[in-house]
């Protein structure tokens, strides 16, 4: 199967005279542009140093202790840095959810790009209202859909739930992303 896009590929395995397995699901990205550089801008320091696994075309997956996930608890910034100017017009991630540990889908991503850091617009934002109810752990790719444009600089900032909704234990906590 030759596969030109992002896609989601689920299966399920059936056997005549048993039940149908739980469903598996694969994500496939294509690869698409790799900043020359990428800064992490947040207060706290827990993933300094990381920010190449956001590009690496490692695809995390439900394995939270492979080494392949960033943990965000608070609004992030992330700055990507093209030597040339790139015309982009979306952004993919590829996000863990697992909501037994408060691990929660963002609630909003904004991406904004400009010929340089001090000459920004905001391009795209992505948000979603949070899950009424317990769900099973899975991969979320939120795609921040954007007219073209023309960029050397793109900041995008991801925000984790400010509040846990009311059915959780934890309810008025914040979330991790």
């Amino acid at each position: 199967i030759k596969l030109e896009k992002f896609t989601v590929v689920k299966a399920k395995a059936y056997k005549p005279g048993w039940y149908g397995s739980k469903p598996m699901k694969a994500v496939y990205f294509t690869k698409g542009l790799i900043p020359d550089s990428v800064a992490f801008a947040a207060k706290g320091q827990e993933n300094r140093g990381k920010e190449k696994m956001l590009f690496d075309t490692e695809i995390g997956d439900l394995n939270l202790s492979s080494g392949n996930w960033l943990e965000l608890k608070e609004p992030t910034t992330y700055q990507l840095f093209f030597n040339q100017p790139v015309a982009v017009h979306q952004l993919a991630l590829n996000t863990f959810v697992r909501m037994e540990w408060d691990i929660f889908p963002a609630s909003k991503i904004e991406v904004w790009g400009g010929s340089d850091k001090s000459k920004i617009k905001k391009i795209g934002t992505w948000q979603k209202a949070p899950p009424s109810k317990m769900e099973d752990p899975d991969l979320r790719q939120p795609i921040v859909h954007f007219d073209p444009a023309l960029v050397r600089y793109m900041q995008v900032v991801i925000y984790p739930l400010s509040s846990l909704p009311s059915w959780r234990p934890n309810k008025g906590k914040p979330s991790r992303v």
